[in-house]
């Protein structure tokens, strides 16, 4: 059972409802709602009062199970202090997982890690190309270190100063990839992925990916367009996210789900966020996660 799994059954268990829980950590609900959704994990002293307070042990809570000892890891990191507001255009080829996030600082860092590629430093590099208004990332391969390798053992992690994130394209083939922490005009990303996570996002967010997508999207405003061929994915959202749906392109279709069942849809029409599929005969199923109630699916109450 996974954290997420035990946090809502321990709470259902003692008759709280998430914003009764949130209240007795001194959180919000929203909080609460990502934990149980897997949208993200809480800080060590929440750990801590859930487990008093639902009396149970740290391991218990965090899955049952003992944490593993710490693998070696072997890694490779690289810093570029930035000085002016750029265009990031970094393409990664393949990789196992990739996270890309901003913060207040005004370095570049790129790390790369991996529990079994002992000669990481050796086998890959990371190329800079400064130019005025953007900044090129290549991530070169050498010493005969192939793309499979890479998929089964190469981490990257990205930090990007948040004061000079104008816009941001990212091409990449990761099982998973995860975008966090980031208020810019545009951000594209490219290639194959299976798994996609996105949260505290500001942005036009385009994805161009034909294969068939997990995406989980928390804490996010501006328009999220996913453009396939043949595909069927799957978009998890709080069930209080405020959107208006657009489907374009050549016979494909959007549907919804609720509590685990095909529902209505819930989209606003008059919802400033965005959630468009393009593209041709593919499918995207939205699902409402948590406890909020979609908007549009909600009782009506009489006056």
């Amino acid at each position: 059972m996974t954290f997420a799994e035990k946090l809502t059954s321990l709470r259902k268990a003692r008759g709280l409802s998430q914003e009764r829980l949130a209240q007795r950590l001194g959180v919000s609900r929203q909080a609460v709602t990502k934990w149980e959704c897997g949208f993200g994990e809480p800080e060590l002293e929440n750990v801590r009062a859930l487990a008093t307070l639902f009396a149970v042990s740290y391991d218990e809570l965090l899955g049952g199970e003992s944490p593993a000892p710490r693998q070696k890891e072997y890694e490779s990191i690289t810093e570029y202090d930035v000085d002016s507001s750029k265009h990031f255009d970094i393409h990664l080829g393949g990789a196992r997982r990739v996270s890309v996030r901003a913060d207040e600082g005004e370095k570049l860092r790129v790390r790369l890690s991996s529990p079994s590629i002992s000669s990481l430093q050796n086998n890959c590099k990371v190329k800079l190309d400064d130019i005025k208004g953007r900044m090129d990332i290549d991530l070169l391969r050498q010493n005969g270190m192939t793309e499979t390798e890479a998929k089964s053992a190469l981490d990257i992690d990205i930090i990007m100063p948040q004061k000079y994130l104008a816009r941001l394209e990212l091409a990449v083939h990761a099982g998973e990839v995860a975008l966090a922490s980031m208020d810019c005009a545009w951000i594209e990303l490219d290639g194959r992925i299976a798994e996609l996570r996105v949260e505290n996002v500001r942005a036009r967010l385009e994805i161009q990916c034909n294969l068939d997508m997990q995406i989980a999207l928390a804490d996010f405003s501006g328009s999220f367009e996913l453009n396939q061929l043949f595909a069927t994915s799957c978009l998890s959202v709080p069930g209080d996210f405020c959107f208006r749906e657009r489907c374009r392109g050549i016979a494909n279709s959007i549907t919804y789900h609720s509590g685990g069942k095909p529902c209505e849809p819930f989209a606003i029409p008059t919802a400033e966020n965005i959630v468009e599929l393009n593209g041709m005969k593919s499918e995207l199923v939205i699902r409402a996660e948590g406890e909020g109630v979609p908007l549009s699916t909600a009782p009506k109450q009489t006056v």
